[in-house]
């Protein structure tokens, strides 16, 4: 009997004690990323919901093993509100605690919720120093929000060159934001000397990489030549891709194309020609009338 006790308690504390499956993670973390994918393509809600909900159910699982991973993933969820109301109180609860296990994710949202007093009493100097942490582990999100408070002098002396420098660490590592940023300070010399070829590069990057409102800017990029050989069959193409992607400039100016049809000239009729072509080849009948009516003489 005394054996058959014992025996039932290390198998319990095996059984505690027993680490969380990689491939468990995997999965949650897969179901999470394609349920991104999808709603990117489809935009739609109610699948990306459905996907959420499912995600969040196998990181709520692996969290309470410990897992500071799931964990961070859990705030994700709450911050952004892909199934539920958008919470950043209940967001933070789990950076906090992903954050005490050394995810140096969780720090940075953690960090930047801090600074900016979302969701938790600000606290500035405890933000920043979260933040720095893990930017010395070079997670992309934490350079950038670092790049942010060395470009406002939130915490640290304002620094142009050194928010440069970080934006750049992180959009070299991927991050879309600090790409959208690094094109920006090159456009307006915000940290030396304007480089538009350098503004031009990463605009398209983050265009690539799916924001739709690099893709506009790529387009006009196009259209004037500006850092780049003048393309209005380029414009066109990237215009057509923000358009697609809901980008509301993107969509004034094909308004502005129909409306003003008859009084465009030179380069801005070649781009919207170029544009209407691309769109009565996918079927647009609108599309098709106006690029016939570039090519009348």
């Amino acid at each position: 009997m005394l054996f058959s006790i014992k025996r039932f308690i290390f198998l319990s504390l095996f059984i505690l004690a027993t680490p969380v499956k990689a491939s468990d993670l995997n999965h949650a973390i897969n179901v999470y990323n394609e349920a991104l994918q999808n709603f990117e393509k489809n935009s739609n809600t109610r699948e990306l919901a459905s996907d959420m909900q499912t995600a969040f159910i196998e990181f709520e699982e692996l969290a309470k093993n410990g897992n500071k991973t799931a964990m961070t993933y859990l705030g994700r969820i709450y911050l952004a509100g892909y199934f539920k109301a958008a919470d950043s109180h209940l967001a933070n609860e789990w950076f906090k605690k992903a954050s005490d296990k050394g995810d140096y994710l969780a720090m940075a949202y953690l960090g930047r919720a801090y600074v900016q007093g979302d969701g938790i009493r600000m606290n500035i100097e405890k933000g920043s120093q979260l933040i720095q942490t893990a930017a010395d582990k070079d997670i992309p999100l934490a350079l950038r929000q670092l790049a942010l408070l060395y470009r406002e002098g939130t915490g640290v002396e304002k620094d142009q060159k050194k928010a440069l420098s970080l934006f750049l660490k992180a959009a070299e590592k991927g991050d879309v934001n600090a790409q959208v940023w690094a094109a920006y300070y090159f456009e307006d010399g915000l940290a030396g000397d304007i480089d538009l070829p350098k503004a031009f590069s990463w605009t398209k990057k983050a265009a690539e990489n799916g924001r739709s409102e690099s893709m506009y800017r790529l387009a006009v990029l196009y259209h004037s030549g500006s850092g780049v050989e003048a393309s209005q069959v380029e414009a066109a193409k990237w215009l057509k891709k923000a358009y697609d992607k809901r980008n509301s400039d993107a969509y004034k100016l094909i308004e502005q194309f129909e409306n003003r049809a008859g009084g465009l000239q030179g380069a801005q009729k070649e781009f919207a020609k170029e544009t209407m072509g691309i769109f009565c080849d996918t079927g647009w009948n609108k599309g098709c009338e106006l690029y016939k009516s570039f090519n009348r003489p």
